[in-house]
């Protein structure tokens, strides 16, 4: 009784099932992957905005940015860019700081031209 149902089992039953192979969800096309590529723009736009905001931080309130990023500064970079600023990014309670004081230093600016 090969392959027949018998009430409760099956008896040397063979099963064929179709597998369905899924190598990706192409379902939303180019609109993903447009949609990835602003993010990561927007996210590259956002640090190279950090960057910047310790720079102006540095030449007015070099005190204060050293103190931010003591951490992470390493002896092993260059003397150009003495800052791991992947890990300093990461830290984002450092990163609030850091804009805290670029804002109050923006501000003070603008009251001093007024």
């Amino acid at each position: 009784m090969a392959g027949i149902f018998n009430g409760r089992i099956f008896n040397n039953a063979i099963f064929n099932t179709a597998s369905a192979t899924v190598t990706g969800d192409f379902h939303d096309g180019d609109y993903l992957q447009k949609r990835i590529k602003k993010e990561r723009k927007a996210a590259d736009r956002r640090r190279e905005q950090i960057k910047e905001a310790y720079e102006i931080l540095v030449e007015g309130r070099p005190a204060v940015a050293a103190k931010i990023v003591k951490p992470y500064i390493s002896p092993t970079n260059t003397a150009e860019n003495p800052i791991d600023f992947e890990s300093f990014i990461a830290d984002l309670e450092r990163v609030e700081w850091l804009w805290k004081e670029y804002i109050e230093l923006e501000d003070e600016e603008v009251l001093a031209l007024l």
